[in-house]
């Protein structure tokens, strides 16, 4: 499954490492098994240009392939959420005392949860993969995420286990390694997977449980599931709200038969992502081209700023002060901000 991503430089250079990766998963994954079948899934790609590259590259493997549409109309009808939903309180415009900064990101990243929702859309792209497992007549569903590659040791691990699955055993999870390294390093003879990182699932056909869809991405998306399902790990000890709790460990299948019910099954090895290098090139950037240092101020032209200062009593100065103000005035008077949803009742 593809995303979507954000703006700028970085995102481009995103853009070329994912294509590199899957160009990489088109060429050496070859699991040489007539009963193993890949869609994929490319999920709202906002830039034609991008999505057009993704699709010239599946093409040229003959890959089969999807594409959800971003819909912009959607994506503008998706409302702010000024009321956090554990509190329901304005968190926007409330004083907050005492609150450590990832609460404060959290309350930000609420008010934006409808239109990150449909932006992503990530657990609706995994449930469409999972129709699309399921109309195909496949017996095992995997609806896994962007990157994901299976050497031919893990697949044939893996098919063992769902072969001889229990009647009851619906799901099963396979842990991933995710490199911190060139691709190629899968090849090297000392190579040793070490999968212990947040698992993709695994769906029989016959399986009830989907993602929610409730979910914004990196709200706990996958984690959410893996609570439902009894599969233990780190994500027992996070902080849920309330909210979550109420979709999660207060919601738990009735598709498993217990605790650790769901067993594992071989590795996935997520490629390398390349954003510790693109951090580090940013870095280089901002201190060998910018000349940043943690004492200037990189974005604002200081000696501009002490010569606005040096005028502020002149008459210029006083006509540049005056129009601020007035801007800012006018600013405070908009008459459909964007806090508040005007609404009829009658």
């Amino acid at each position: 499954m593809l995303p979507h991503w954000g703006c700028g430089v970085r995102r481009w250079l995103i853009v070329l490492l994912t294509l590199g990766n899957l160009r990489f998963i088109l060429e050496h994954e070859q699991l040489e098994d007539e009963e193993l079948a890949t869609h994929w899934v490319l999920n709202q790609l906002a830039d034609g240009q991008v999505a057009h590259q993704f699709r010239e590259l599946l093409t040229e493997f003959g890959a089969h392939f999807t594409e959800l549409s971003l819909e912009l109309d959607m994506y503008a009808q998706a409302p702010f959420h000024v009321v956090v939903e554990d509190h329901g309180v304005d968190e926007v415009h409330s004083e907050q005392l005492g609150e450590d900064q990832w609460t404060k990101n959290q309350n930000v990243n609420a008010v934006y949860g409808s239109k990150n929702r449909y932006a992503l859309a990530i657990n609706v792209a995994r449930n469409f993969m999972l129709d699309i497992a399921r109309k195909s007549g496949a017996r095992w569903l995997l609806p896994w995420d962007q990157t994901c590659f299976l050497t031919r040791e893990a697949w044939t691990q893996i098919k063992r286990d769902l072969d001889a699955a229990a009647p009851d055993q619906k799901y099963f999870v396979s842990f991933m390694d995710r490199l911190t390294e060139e691709n190629d390093v899968i090849f090297s003879r000392d190579f040793k997977a070490n999968p212990w990182e947040e698992p993709q699932i695994i769906f029989r056909n016959d399986s009830v449980e989907r993602f929610d869809e409730q979910l914004r991405y990196g709200q706990r998306d996958k984690a959410a599931l893996l609570v439902r399902l009894r599969v233990p790990g780190v994500w027992d000890g996070w902080g849920w709200s309330t909210w979550e709790q109420r979709r999660t460990s207060a919601n738990m299948s009735e598709d498993v038969t217990g605790p650790e019910s769901v067993p594992k099954t071989g590795y996935v090895l997520r490629l390398y992502s390349g954003l510790d290098l693109l951090d580090k090139l940013e870095e280089r950037v901002v201190r060998n081209v910018f000349a940043y240092h943690s004492d200037k101020l990189l974005i604002y032209d200081e000696a501009l700023i002490q010569k606005c200062k040096n005028e502020a009593a002149t008459e210029r100065g006083k006509q540049a002060i005056a129009a601020l103000l007035n801007d800012a005035n006018r600013a405070l008077q908009v008459t459909n901000p964007w806090t508040v949803r005007l609404m009829t009742v009658g």
